[in-house]
């Protein structure tokens, strides 16, 4: 899990999924997908611009920040 003060990112295992909500309404207000069928990811961090996640293979992806 990781946050930068407006969304907190997160892992969802049960969808093999990247996925964030709004820091301030937080989830119950429902969840958005930020990339699906990502398996086995180790890490969460973000930079100004991007969401980053490392992988069990070593593999590093990212995706622009919503």
């Amino acid at each position: 899990m990781a946050s930068d003060g407006t969304n907190v990112f997160f892992t969802e295992p049960a969808t093999n999924s990247v996925r964030y909500c709004s820091r301030t309404a937080g989830c119950g207000s429902g969840k958005s997908a930020l990339t699906l069928n990502e398996l086995d990811v180790l890490a969460l961090s973000f930079d100004t611009k991007s969401v980053f996640w490392a992988k069990f293979t070593g593999e590093i992806r990212r995706i622009a920040k919503p």
